[in-house]
């Protein structure tokens, strides 16, 4: 009952090695490939920079998704190297959109977009490698096991998106709706626009052609969101940047290089000394900025 009869190209596989026929898989690629293609034209609005995000995002994904597979396989879902991985994409396709003459807006958007391609991809990878570690001690059929991740996938990014944009928007509304109550205790009736739309700088508006805008341009128009994302930018990068020398140490590790450490067992008021001084600058340097 383990060994399926394949067809006249084929040799016999074992039930438990047979995964979905490779052509599939590389037709779904090659549909994938040329959706984000499209995508990444949309928000560029050059070809040249959108066909190598796409090609990067191909590349990148299947590199990282074959390292975050086999780092799961091999020692656990804990040590699934997400952050490290996006971050390492974000700074290569960062370079190439500088390099490549894009900026502003557009170019974010491409970084972002294959960025965000590469942690699914490697996230995906990470989970099915669990499951079908499991699946083979268990004695389970791959293919049907990927059909069933695929029905997985789909359904969390479809329930995953609605819920994501519920959030962001209640969020949203809620600053929004606090402060345009702060503004109507004071008296306000009109402000001026000093957000981020520099068409928009200088413009008056009262209260109620502000509440007429969307969501964000509301709350572009009426708050200091500059320091919340700068001290938001500040912990990502903090949280990237241990993933990355968390990289860094297993590569020095591997290569058998000693790396110089200050103290072999740290006390606690060092380590809280050091805590104190990065909330101190958490807060600092928003602070500063928006002045």
């Amino acid at each position: 009952s383990y060994v399926r009869k394949s067809t006249s190209s084929d040799i016999n596989i074992l039930r438990t090695e047979k995964d979905i026929n490779i052509r599939w898989s590389l037709l779904v690629i090659g549909l994938i490939v040329v959706i984000m293609l499209f995508i990444f034209n949309y928000f560029t609005q050059s070809f040249i920079p959108a066909a190598v995000a796409a090609v990067v995002m191909l590349f990148l994904g299947f590199v990282f998704a074959a390292v975050s597979g086999y780092l799961v396989g091999i020692i656990g879902v804990s040590n699934n190297p997400t952050s490290g991985l996006t971050v390492s994409v974000l700074i290569v396709v960062a370079f190439l959109m500088v390099g490549l003459g894009m900026h502003g807006v557009a170019a974010i958007a491409a970084v972002l977009g294959v960025a965000a391609f590469t942690c699914t991809s490697v996230s995906v990878a990470g989970e099915m490698m669990q499951d079908l570690k499991a699946g083979h001690i268990l004695g389970c059929t791959p293919w049907r096991m990927q059909i069933g991740d695929i029905f997985g996938v789909t359904a969390a990014a479809l329930v995953m998106f609605l819920i994501l944009s519920l959030l962001h928007l209640g969020d949203v509304k809620q600053v929004v709706g606090n402060e345009f109550d702060r503004l109507e205790r004071s008296g306000i009736i009109t402000i001026e626009y000093k957000g981020q739309n520099a068409e928009l700088n200088g413009k008056v508006y009262n209260l109620n052609e502000v509440k007429q805008m969307q969501p964000e341009r509301t709350l572009d128009a009426i708050t200091k969101e500059k320091m919340p994302n700068i001290g938001v930018l500040l912990s990502s990068g903090l949280i990237a940047g241990e993933a990355l020398l968390g990289l860094l140490f297993a590569g020095l590790a591997f290569a058998e290089i000693k790396v110089f450490h200050m103290f072999d067992k740290p006390e606690y008021l060092v380590s809280l000394i050091c805590i104190s001084i990065i909330g101190f600058l958490l807060v600092r340097i928003p602070l500063k900025n928006v002045k």
